[in-house]
């Protein structure tokens, strides 16, 4: 598999596509440090991945070239390449290539130019060739600008709904949202100068032309970059066109004087005032505010969020955005905008150039730029696969840089059961120099004018380089730094059946031997091309001693390691020694217990047998007894009283038994009839009589009835 990827690298480093990119014209030398921002931009970046394609700008043809990353891993020989064309074409060289977050829109960023282009569905488009609508953005104002119209920094809003949003730093310090679907003017417009002081962050609404709302807020310093936070809940009192709180996604701008102040940005409200912070208070505070010579900013995806600013100088400062005490959630911001957030800054790093130092250099040529002109030496690129791990572009090659304490940092601030410190937090980032160019002092400076990473995981993660002539330089990344350096051994295997308590010591020594066996990646070597220059012996010897004393160091570390092992292997062999003495009194102590087993079960179940025996005998002998005794007991006389008891009942029960019976013969005997009575003639008389008169006297009262009602006319 890693021999199917190599190849797989291999081919992408040998595409005819990155030879696009060559200028010859942008060489420039070591001696000639006064080259202007024309000739080498502060983010130059004319490479792009995204879904795996890789775009490329073609400035003879004023088109984009793509390559299918997947068709390439397929097909290492026979890739498809498109060309996919502008119309109407950018009027002035593109400098940068900015992919939107659903890819359906591509910013060629100039000088002073922003040119959108429409992408297509290259899984629908079968042609090679295929022509694009492409629209610049804000014409009349780059048009009339001038100097002040220089683009600094470019960035799609991460929350546009229908990915439509364009933020713009300009060299007058004004920061425009653009719209690509009204790509005349700019939507808002907040500018950073001339505000009396920061403290009074009051905003001073005025109406620009077209309509669109235009702000003034602080101007300490030039504005040189700035970066998306994360999104935050803002209250009703900042936006007061709501009544509700609503997400808004945390602006970070930086100064050249190393201030960084906060803004939040929203859409659709270019009427209501937007409130920028006063500059964060940095802890430990520096006499220097950490360089006056800031030129970039990054803000990683991490909780809590990460910002790494970068200097003209070679330095570069990790800060962790921590919220106050009170804060929980919802920002409350006063009339003066304050936001309750401070950045600590918890390592700073400087960059390793080799020989190169452009500073020193200045300095002995009489250059009195204090400032650096040229703040675009270093341009920091986002590792969309790991989020702490980021990668910085300039002109002596690309450095990549893996925080690895903000996992742990995480781990520890997202569990509150458990606070446990990793040995991790204590130990430096990680910084690498994976591309080298030059490698001499005297050598020619080779900018890199394209950076990408590709990020899908079905193809492979590989951090792919272009110089500026067209060399290209395609790394293989790690998807996973958890195990960043391989060992020699294997313990997925035997987790489950090792207990807790050894698993954490082994995982103490893995963890000794992983940052033991941390090396510093040599970096590939690329220089000009020059035919009639040759490293001198001088040059040579120097390249041998430097590499040579990288290898001794290695050396040492692998012999340190060798220790190590050779200690640990020594005391584990005691430990087994130990444990197989040990190992063997107990196999005797239970081949000794496992015959007294034995003897012990046959002896149970004699005593089991006598046992039942003595049991009979004793039943026997209480009969006996019992029997031979005159006196009744008292369990004898009860029996005998419910015997009298039930005889009693018995012989009650048998009457009642008789009474039912004889009841139920007589009303089942049917022919047995009742006696007849006879009267005499007497008592017939005197029934007759009384019938009579009793008739003689109904036949009265019903003859008075009648007289009665022929009385009362009824």
């Amino acid at each position: 598999m890693d021999d199917r990827f190599d190849e797989f690298l291999e081919s992408v480093q040998s595409l005819d596509i990155f030879k696009k990119l060559k200028r010859q014209d942008m060489a420039f030398s070591r001696q000639n440090l006064e080259f202007s921002r024309q000739q080498f931009s502060r983010s130059l970046n004319l490479l792009v991945e995204f879904g795996g394609n890789v775009y490329v700008w073609d400035e003879e043809e004023a088109a984009l070239i793509a390559v299918s990353l997947k068709e390439l891993r397929i097909d290492c020989e026979h890739p498809r390449v498109r060309t996919l064309s502008c119309n109407p074409l950018p009027l002035s060289p593109v400098e940068r290539l900015i992919m939107s977050k659903t890819g359906k829109y591509m910013a060629l960023v100039c000088q002073a130019r922003i040119w959108i282009m429409e992408m297509p569905s290259l899984t629908k488009q079968l042609q090679e060739r295929v022509t694009c609508r492409s629209f610049c953005l804000g014409e009349r104002y780059f048009a009339t600008a001038g100097g002040d119209g220089q683009i600094f920094q470019v960035r799609w809003h991460p929350s546009s709904e229908a990915d439509i949003h364009l933020f713009v730093l300009t060299s007058d310090s004004c920061l425009r949202i653009f719209n690509v679907l009204e790509p005349e003017a700019a939507e808002q417009t907040i500018s950073l100068r001339n505000q009396p002081t920061a403290l009074q962050s009051a905003v001073d609404l005025t109406i620009a032309a077209h309509s669109k709302a235009a702000y003034r807020l602080d101007d300490t310093d030039n504005v040189v970059d700035f970066d998306f936070g994360p999104e935050r809940v803002v209250s009703k009192h900042y936006h007061s066109v709501t009544s509700e709180s609503a997400f808004v996604h945390q602006l970070f701008i930086l100064k050249e004087n190393g201030d960084v102040q906060c803004l939040y940005p929203r859409l659709y409200q270019e009427r209501y005032p937007i409130f920028l912070s006063d500059p964060l208070t940095m802890h430990p505070p520096a006499e220097d505010n950490y360089g006056v010579d800031a030129c970039s900013l990054l803000c990683l995806s991490t909780t809590p969020s990460t910002l790494v600013v970068a200097t003209a100088a070679g330095f570069i400062y990790h800060c962790v955005v921590l919220d106050q005490e009170g804060v929980d959630g919802e920002i409350e911001l006063d009339v003066g905008g304050a936001l309750q957030q401070t950045l600590y800054v918890y390592e700073g790093i400087d960059l390793e150039f080799g020989d190169i130092n452009e500073v020193e250099e200045a300095n002995q040529l009489g250059d009195d730029r204090q400032q650096f002109d040229d703040i675009g030496f270093l341009v920091l690129h986002e590792d969309s696969v790991v989020n702490n791990r980021y990668h910085c572009s300039h002109h002596a090659g690309v450095h990549t840089v893996t925080l690895s304490w903000l996992e742990d940092l995480n781990c520890i601030l997202s569990d509150s059961d458990e606070h446990v410190l990793s040995s991790s937090l204590h130990l430096p980032c990680k910084v690498e120099h994976v591309v080298a160019t030059p490698s001499l002092q005297e050598s020619q400076l080779l900018p890199i004018v394209g950076v990408c990473v590709s990020t899908d995981r079905l193809i492979g993660i590989m951090l792919i380089c272009v110089t500026l002539l067209g060399d290209c330089f395609a790394i293989r990344l790690l998807a996973d730094l958890s195990n960043a350096i391989p060992l020699t051994w294997d313990t997925s295997e035997s987790d489950t059946s090792v207990s807790p308590l050894r698993r954490l010591r082994m995982d103490d020594f893995c963890s000794k031997i992983k940052r033991m066996l941390d090396r510093t990646k040599l970096p590939l070597l690329r220089s000009v091309e020059q035919s009639d220059h040759r490293m001198s012996k001088q040059q040579l010897f120097r390249l041998l001693v430097e590499h040579t004393q990288m290898f001794r160091r290695e050396i040492s570390k692998l012999e340190q390691v060798r220790d190590e092992v050779v200690k640990r292997s020594a005391l584990l062999k005691r430990h087994k020694t130990a444990q197989e003495t040990e190992l063997k009194q107990i196999e005797a102590t239970t081949s000794s217990l496992a015959e007294k087993k034995d003897a012990i079960a046959i002896r149970c179940v004699e005593i089991e047998r006598g046992q039942v025996r003595l049991l009979e005998r004793l039943k026997h002998i209480l009969r006996e007894l019992q029997t031979q005794h005159s006196v009744l007991s008292d369990a004898e006389k009860s029996f005998g009283k419910e015997l009298t008891l039930m005889e009693t009942r018995l012989s009650h029960f048998s009457d009642q038994i008789e009474r039912v019976q004889v009841k139920i013969d007589y009303r089942a005997d049917p022919t047995e009839e009742e006696p007849k009575m006879v009267l005499s003639s007497s008592q017939n008389k005197q029934i007759r009589q009384i019938l009579k008169d009793n008739g003689e006297m109904i036949s009265a009262a019903m003859n008075e009835l009648k007289r009665l009602k022929t009385e009362s006319g009824l």
